[in-house]
């Protein structure tokens, strides 16, 4: 089992494969076209893009793991130190898709 301070390290790290593969969901999904088909209610076609893309089940794998380190973090710290940290997620994407 991973250490106090290995526990700092996996959280940084777990929030940071998340806000990234948040934005290469964004981006893969743009250079598929997906946003276009699910606003012509073609959710079957768009379906079966995502599962047929390589790089989707990529950032699939990417998440998994964001989310285990995530897990592995959140099991050792405190949650008054936890909490706040995770509450970074959702700017951190924010920031990163205006760039």
């Amino acid at each position: 089992m991973i250490r106090f301070n290995g526990a700092y390290f996996s959280l940084g790290l777990g929030l940071a494969v998340v806000a990234v593969t948040q934005l290469l969901i964004k981006s893969r999904f743009e250079q598929l076209g997906v946003g276009e088909l699910i606003d012509r209610n073609e959710f079957f076609s768009a379906t079966k893009i995502i599962f047929a893309d390589a790089g989707c089940w990529g950032i699939g794998v990417l998440i998994i793991v964001g989310a285990a380190l995530w897990y592995l973090s959140i099991a050792r710290l405190p949650l008054h130190l936890v909490l706040p940290l995770s509450a970074l997620i959702a700017p951190s994407v924010a920031i990163g898709a205006f760039f």
